[in-house]
């Protein structure tokens, strides 16, 4: 597995959202005493734009290719399909995701951050991160009493 997630490229930070670029910028988070490194501020900034709204990326099913003549034009390959395009289709992004960091580098605290930032946000009427973990007990069922 380690050899697995190793060759993963890190996330790319290409849209950043006011959330996004105050978090990057070292923006104390509400609610949080430590103060994020700058790698930890990236992974959070990541994190909180993949827990946002819906947006278009490139299908990552689809590999850029260059074409093999002098000056040759990028292509887009469907390994699966040999479908070859000449433009990245576009895919909706799902939330969630795995936080994949090397041992001691303070992934806890990193998920904290963003916890507690779509906390706040949530709190301050900001609708567009969906279903913060409810941390009430369930109601307990009659048959259980």
């Amino acid at each position: 597995m380690a050899e697995i997630y190793s060759e993963l490229p890190s996330p790319e930070l290409d849209e950043l959202t006011d959330q996004t670029r105050a978090v990057l910028e070292g923006e104390p988070i509400f609610g949080l005493r430590s103060t994020l490194h700058p790698y930890q501020r990236t992974s959070v900034a990541a994190m909180l734009l993949k827990e946002s709204p819906s947006q278009s990326i490139p299908d990552p099913a689809y590999i850029k290719v260059r074409g093999v003549e002098p000056g040759g034009g990028i292509f887009y390959l469907q390994p699966a399909t040999l479908e070859v395009l000449r433009h990245c289709p576009r895919t909706s992004t799902v939330r969630g995701g795995i936080l994949c960091e090397e041992l001691g580098k303070a992934c806890p605290l990193s998920s904290l951050s963003l916890c507690a930032h779509l906390t706040r946000n949530r709190e301050n009427g900001d609708d567009s991160v969906i279903n913060i973990i409810d941390s009430r007990p369930a109601p307990r069922s009659p048959r259980s009493r």
